[in-house]
């Protein structure tokens, strides 16, 4: 962490800054003897005055030497990691199987935020018969994930850039002990936390065929599973007045829990074929055409009631407020037939050349489909007769050049427009 000026020495070049701009002081003469006699250790001075705009509020601008990061961010956190896998089988059937297990804190000091994931994975492979092997891998993970509310997805990035503008006169704690009102402590500590819970599944299962030397038959199947939950409390913040009573943050006029769940289905199927053959010894050709098809299925749920009975039991189901409702629902959908040719003259003339003719659920029926070809050619200098006094320096050397084009479906919508 960055070091920080003592309160009294920022206070005389932020002064000097405003003259620069020709503005008054910021901070009184007064002021700044009373930063002094704070960092000396003087009883008499506190931690905050009444605000000259209203006596009956802590005055955000205070006497304290505060240093932000050191108060914000802890000097370390905690990590764990664990696994433990095993393998096996025998000539025509192989198995492997692991679990992990990774804890992390983070380094807010304050209610501080934790990973937790656990994962699984296994694969087992088979021969079935001589011409034809069975693989299927299946991984599951799920991961636990807690952190302040206000720590939101949106606001996580500027929490760092938020402490760097704390001012280090900036109490930490008003002189009755109460968390003063312009930090960002309050909410971090008692602003309520989100909980997120994801659960990942992910399926492989292929089969290879072999029927005849040099011909594979490839069929694979991809299922992907995500499930979210999240949870999100929202409390009220109760600050104190100087005559001890207290008062709501009017920055957070209620408080209310909400609910998040989602679904993401993806489904993806590959079929192909390669075959590989060499006409008079030196002439090496590869073939190969298949299809491919994806289907993604997304769906969201989320719900908030505002006005909780009590912030002990924060769920929709014990709030009496506003009630607020949102869903989605939506699915696309891609498939294309691919075709490619590779030749080489022994090793050392490169050509290739694919052609796709893919379709597209997210464009207009009758714009959907469309050719997208693909050439390359290069020289594999390094397996010429004249380079071999440099095979020990340079063994791999080669020039290639190509041209191609792909098609592009991440438009801003799944629904088809004209």
């Amino acid at each position: 962490m960055p070091d920080v000026a003592d309160s009294y020495t920022y206070a005389r070049y932020f002064n000097l800054m405003r003259a620069n701009g020709g503005l008054g002081p910021q901070f009184s003469d007064e002021q700044l003897d009373k930063f002094k006699r704070y960092m000396a250790g003087d009883p008499t001075v506190a931690s905050a005055d009444p605000d000259p705009q209203n006596a009956n509020n802590w005055w955000w601008i205070g006497n304290t030497n505060t240093d932000w990061y050191d108060v914000l961010y802890g000097d370390t956190s905690f990590q764990q990691e664990h696994n433990i896998s095993a393998s096996g089988g025998s000539e025509k059937i192989q198995y492997y199987l692991s679990a992990n297990f990774l804890s992390q804190e983070g380094i807010i000091a304050i209610n501080p935020d934790q990973m937790k994931r656990y994962t699984v994975t296994s694969k087992i492979t088979a021969e079935l018969f001589p011409w034809l092997k069975a693989t299927y891998n299946v991984k599951y993970i799920r991961k636990d994930f807690t952190t302040p509310s206000i720590l939101d997805d949106s606001s996580n990035g500027t929490l760092y850039y938020n402490t760097a503008k704390r001012w280090p006169m900036e109490p930490e704690y008003n002189p009755d002990g109460s968390l003063a009102s312009n930090t960002l402590l309050l909410p971090l500590r008692d602003g309520g936390n989100k909980e997120r819970q994801t659960d990942y599944i992910y399926q492989q299962f292929q089969l290879v065929a072999t029927p005849l030397e040099n011909w594979n038959i490839y069929g694979e199947l991809n299922y992907n599973i995500t499930d979210e939950f999240q949870h999100t409390e929202w409390f009220k913040l109760l600050r104190t007045h100087v005559d001890g009573s207290t008062y709501w943050d009017a920055s957070r006029p209620t408080d209310y829990a909400a609910e998040y769940a989602t679904r993401n289905n993806y489904f993806n199927t590959n079929f192909y074929s390669d075959y590989s053959f060499t006409l008079q010894e030196n002439h090496n050709f590869k073939v190969m055409a298949g299809f491919q098809a994806e289907l993604n299925k997304y769906r969201y749920l989320w719900g908030r009631k505002d006005d909780l009975i009590t912030e002990n039991v924060p769920n929709i189901a014990t709030a009496t407020g506003e009630d607020y409702v949102d869903a989605q629902l939506t699915h696309w959908a891609t498939a294309g037939f691919f075709g490619r040719l590779n030749y080489d003259y022994k090793g050392r003339y490169l050509f290739e050349a694919n052609i796709r003719y893919d379709g597209t659920s997210r464009f207009d029926r009758n714009q959907r489909w469309n050719w997208f070809p693909s050439f390359s050619a290069g020289w594999n200098i390094a397996q010429e007769s004249f380079r071999e006094p440099l095979i020990d320096y340079v063994n791999v050397f080669k020039l290639k050049g190509s041209w191609g084009q792909l098609g592009n479906q991440n438009t801003k919508t799944c629904i088809p427009t004209s």
